[in-house]
């Protein structure tokens, strides 16, 4: 049977993927590179993003949008965006992975502050969509675990706990590897948190 398409790595250079003009963020539309870098911006509540403008490189036929990211109000990266291309390729430029604060591998400080309520349900929910990804063997770089972290019952119970609050089932977890796998087999370097948001943000429209 022919391998899906979306499932595909993508040939391009991922050391400096959308960090250089002549290998740019490939996407399908304007709109789409707008999106994009809207999503890398999510990755953190202090990062910013402006487009400068556009500029050119012999490698392409059409202009190359520049977009600015600044984190805690400093230049932080500058990402170039080309939206003529046939397809989106929406890999996680490598400097962005720098940038990954998912909590700790100890489950006991992942839920840190739970039980007394100091956080909403919207970090709950990615608290909970890590943990799955934890219990797994996903650590928190997108990488397998090698040295395997005993999976406590006091972990299950706080997962349990969560799956309460936030009106879910179990059967989230299955959901939740699942479209993981999806991810991880068509990107070169998983990244977490993107992954996260995006689930979630799937996960809430369906």
């Amino acid at each position: 049977m022919e391998e899906k398409s979306f499932l595909k790595k993508a040939s391009i250079d991922i050391e400096d993927y959308g960090t250089s003009v002549d290998n740019p963020v490939l996407v399908n539309s304007i709109a789409a590179g707008r999106s994009f870098c809207t999503r890398l911006a999510q990755l953190d509540e202090d990062m910013e993003y402006e487009r400068r403008g556009s500029t050119s490189t012999e490698l392409l036929p059409k202009p190359v949008d520049i977009y600015d990211f600044n984190f805690f109000g400093r230049h932080f990266c500058t990402i170039y965006v080309y939206a003529y291309h046939s397809t989106n390729i929406e890999e996680v430029p490598l400097t962005f992975h720098d940038l990954e604060r998912m909590e700790e591998l100890a489950m006991d400080a992942i839920f840190n502050g739970y039980e007394e309520e100091a956080i909403g349900l919207a970090d709950v929910f990615h608290t909970l969509v890590a943990s799955y990804l934890l219990k797994n063997g996903i650590d928190q770089y997108g990488c397998k675990i090698t040295n395997e972290k005993e999976w406590a019952v006091e972990d299950q119970e706080l997962i349990d706990l969560a799956l309460l609050d936030l009106g879910k089932t179990e059967n989230i977890e299955k959901e939740i590897m699942r479209e993981w796998n999806a991810y991880a087999e068509k990107s070169l370097k998983p990244h977490c948190r993107f992954f996260i948001n995006e689930f979630i943000k799937s996960y809430s429209e369906t």
